[in-house]
């Protein structure tokens, strides 16, 4: 009521309420409203208005109904209506993303089995008893699982189950690290180590992470950090063959020289080992001072 007196009169400078200046218009005063009529009757614009918007919505909801049937039926064409009980034996597809970030391979199984159902959580969701080796979730969702199609009697004859392979070779499979990275990722990045196999060409080298390395060769991996490490001089006797050379090219050599240096130790019985490798690190030595006192 205080608002509405003080916006409703008149201003002795300006001669006009407040309200005036903003509406152009005189407030309405109670004894300026005009008194309803006593019988009161709907608007017949309501109403149609009314009727109008109760017919678009009735149409908008049909034509989500008939829409949504018309996708359940394009959907029912590829939708698997399967349902499995406790003990039954099903087969199993693997996802990359259930792997530990880093360690899927491409040679991993698709499909592995079959491995038995011990509980049903739900008409979706099935707890399987995987090997603990495989060190994945052993909850799956119905669309990753079907029936084993084998003989009844393949199970009781104790065959064997398809398993994953494993990520890793044996311990005394490695032969040397050629080389390491470290990977960026959104989470922040992990290194791996490029791996040449025992027995085995260049070409069949493989990447790891540095959670395989140790677990194939726990000493192996100490002496690879220990030589790598910041402020440690590497010495050459602790590099195997592939590894020597290298360090041969990263000393500067070209790759004939490195050539014939393999050469000259690989096909001369005559030349002593620690011989040969103290002296390259004593022309290492000599390479690495003369950079220092040309400036």
């Amino acid at each position: 009521m205080a608002e509405f007196a003080y916006n409703s009169s008149i201003n002795r400078s300006t001669g006009r309420s407040p309200f005036e200046i903003v509406t152009e218009m005189l407030p309405r005063k109670p004894i300026d409203l005009v008194p309803l009529p006593l019988v009161a009757r709907p608007s017949a614009e309501a109403e149609t208005f009314g009727r109008h918007i109760q017919e678009i919505h009735d149409d908008i909801r049909r034509k989500i109904a008939l829409s949504n049937e018309s996708y359940k039926a394009h959907a029912d064409l590829k939708r698997k209506f399967a349902e499995f009980n406790e003990g039954d034996m099903v087969m199993v597809r693997i996802r990359p993303e259930r792997f530990p970030r880093g360690t899927y391979k491409k040679l991993h199984s698709r499909n592995v089995g079959p491995y038995k159902i011990l509980k049903k959580i739900s008409s979706n969701a099935y707890v399987l008893d995987l090997p603990k080796d495989m060190g994945i979730s052993n909850v799956f969702n119905i669309e990753d699982l079907s029936s084993y199609e084998g003989h009844e009697n393949d199970t009781a004859r104790g065959s064997k189950a398809a398993s994953l392979p494993s990520t890793f070779r044996l311990k005394e499979e490695i032969e040397d690290v050629v080389d390491h990275q470290i990977v960026s990722t959104r989470g922040g990045g992990y290194q791996r180590y490029l791996i040449k196999w025992k027995d085995r060409p260049l070409s069949d080298c493989t990447w790891i992470t540095d959670q395989e390395f140790q677990k194939l060769n726990q000493d192996l991996y100490d002496q690879f950090h220990a030589i790598n490490s910041p402020g440690s001089m590497p010495s050459l006797r602790n590099f195997s063959r592939v590894s020597r050379n290298l360090v041969l090219g990263f000393m500067g050599f070209p790759p004939a020289t490195c050539m014939v240096f393999k050469g000259a130790f690989e096909g001369f019985s005559t030349i002593d080992v620690g011989d040969f490798w103290n002296w390259l690190e004593s022309l290492w030595a000599w390479n690495s001072a003369s950079y220092l006192f040309k400036g």
